[in-house]
């Protein structure tokens, strides 16, 4: 497994945990749930923490995608870009989460 392959793979696992998070969250609020607002808050802290190191091996990916031509740098430059936001929400909603 390379740098962009274990790249690919870790980085669908924030938007994964929150969509999950917010379903369960859902289910627990309608149903009143303590311990399922306890799950989903443990997934939003599992996806602040996912989105830590899929931020983290990006720059593997992209030095490895580099050496091989496959990618434009500009397109690289856009994501790494969007990567920064995307980390930081994450990563202060798991904080949240984990204070709650």
């Amino acid at each position: 497994m390379n740098a962009a392959h274990f790249h690919l793979v870790i980085n669908h696992f924030p938007a994964i945990l929150t969509i999950a998070a917010i379903l369960a969250g859902g289910w627990s609020w309608f149903h009143n749930s303590t311990d399922g607002k306890k799950i989903s808050l443990g997934m939003i802290a599992a996806g602040g923490v996912f989105a830590l190191a899929s931020y983290f091996s990006g720059e593997p990916a992209s030095e490895f995608l580099e050496s091989t031509a496959i990618v434009n740098d500009m397109y690289i430059e856009e994501h790494e870009d969007a990567a920064g936001y995307a980390v930081v929400l994450s990563s202060l909603a798991g904080l949240l989460a984990v204070v709650t």
